[in-house]
């Protein structure tokens, strides 16, 4: 069974990654279980289950729960999608060509005929990946960085088999030297993600408790820590060079609009500029008043904090009462204030009743709701269109604000990331709900 987990842990599982695509990690595995039937469902249903399920009936998976494939041919799907993940792609298209021949042989021309089609995704797969180190077999990383003002930019290029399965981008922050910078990645990433045979740096580490650190997480395998250039890391590193290009470009992009809708917002709330830093948006979801959730989002400079992110369970009954389940989130956010102080903002996603509803927790604890706001859609314009309106609280009066463009694209897209963020949770919550 494939599953995309996002922390590492020493549980006995084999881990692949980090992926910095969710998106294309998804099309990743939607692509390895069109080419290997895997099952899908988890270990509680595997045991429990009393007749083949849908996934058996479209054959994308082989009803192990049944026993409907003997225990060493499923092995053998599994060894395959190891081999993938690996980057050995064409070592699996070659077995699987061997077994398509071997049935046209025996006359199980339908058996043959599922085979070809394993090998044609298997295939597009493969064109979709760049050969940067052809015949090497090994898994590497190799990290470039840049520094950008007083931040270092790390991009780690992800190295399987010789091909190139993707990247991921670590900023480090803070006036240290570049060896300080590089001694915190090292320790920070790889505290947390799977160590591959070689970790290719641009220059030695000499820190002996970085290495050995290194040495001691790398449980299944003796990795590399090497500073070696040959032309071949030459060549693949300015591939690494040209990406923290492009990302140091954006991340200075979002920089500067953030400033101006920092300094905007500012001025429209009649507060002393930048003092706006830290950012909370509150969406809540509910099926018919069933499986409610609430959820937080956090920014930081204009940038997504997912560390800081928060689900909310609804623990009262309230009927799909949206303001009851505001408040209920609210509570229990202040619960956790010594922890977690407040934002300099607060956004909701409702009108001025949400407004109020939070405003009159906040008051009743003494505590300032000067910079509370809320964005919804108006629908009373005329020919039937419905724009997006900011309602702020000041002194227990709501206004409507009158933002620029930019400032409102920006508030709609924390809200949105809100939304995104209490709609996933919901699923989750309904989904188990429903197998229970």
């Amino acid at each position: 069974m494939l599953e995309i987990v996002r922390k590492f842990t020493n549980d006995g599982a084999t881990y692949f990654g980090p992926y910095v695509s969710a998106r294309g990690l998804r099309s990743l595995i939607s692509v390895i279980n069109k080419a290997f039937p895997l099952r899908k469902c988890s270990d509680n249903i595997l045991k429990s289950a009393k007749r083949p399920c849908l996934n058996y009936q479209i054959h994308t998976c082989l009803a192990p729960c049944q026993g409907y494939i003997e225990k060493k041919d499923y092995m053998g799907l599994v060894d395959g999608v190891l081999k993938v993940l690996k980057g050995k792609i064409t070592s699996v298209i070659e077995e699987l060509e061997k077994e398509m021949l071997l049935a046209s042989d025996n006359l199980d021309f339908e058996e043959a005929a599922r085979i070809r089609e394993r090998i044609k995704i298997l295939d597009i797969l493969y064109s979709r990946q760049a050969v940067v180190m052809s015949g090497d077999t090994r898994d590497i990383d190799l990290i470039t960085f840049k520094k950008n003002e007083n931040i270092h930019v790390f991009n780690i290029l992800l190295i399987r088999s010789g091909l190139l399965l993707g990247q991921t981008n670590v900023v480090v922050q803070g006036n240290g030297t570049d060896e300080e910078a590089m001694n915190r990645l090292l320790v920070e990433h790889y505290s947390k993600n799977m160590l591959p045979d070689l970790i290719s740096v641009p220059f030695e580490i000499k820190d002996a408790a970085v290495i050995a650190l290194i040495k001691t997480l790398s449980t299944n395998k003796k990795v590399q820590l090497s500073s070696k250039t040959g032309p071949e890391i030459k060549r693949i590193r300015r591939i690494g060079e040209g990406n923290l290009d492009e990302y140091i470009r954006m991340m200075n992009t979002k920089k500067s609009r953030w400033s101006n809708s920092s300094s905007e917002l500012c001025k429209l709330l009649g507060v002393p500029a930048n003092s706006i830093r830290t950012i909370e948006c509150y969406d809540m979801s509910n099926t018919s008043g069933q499986f409610t959730v609430g959820a937080k989002v956090y920014f930081l400079d204009g940038v997504p904090a997912k560390d800081e992110y928060r689900k909310y369970k609804i623990k009262g009954d309230y009927k799909g009462d949206d303001l009851k389940t505001m408040q209920e989130v609210f509570l229990r956010r202040i619960e956790k204030i010594n922890e977690e102080p407040l934002p300099d903002l607060i956004i909701l996603d409702g009108g001025k009743t949400q407004l109020n509803a939070v405003a009159s927790i906040l008051k009743t604890l003494s505590l300032k709701t000067y910079r509370l706001i809320s964005i919804a859609k108006d629908k009373s314009t005329s020919k039937g269109l419905s724009i997006d309106k900011l309602y702020y609280l000041e002194d227990g009066y709501i206004s409507v604000l009158e933002p620029s463009k930019d400032l409102l694209n920006f508030i709609k897209m924390i809200r949105d990331e809100a939304h995104r963020f209490v709609i996933s949770y919901h699923r989750q919550v309904r989904q188990k709900g429903f197998k229970n």
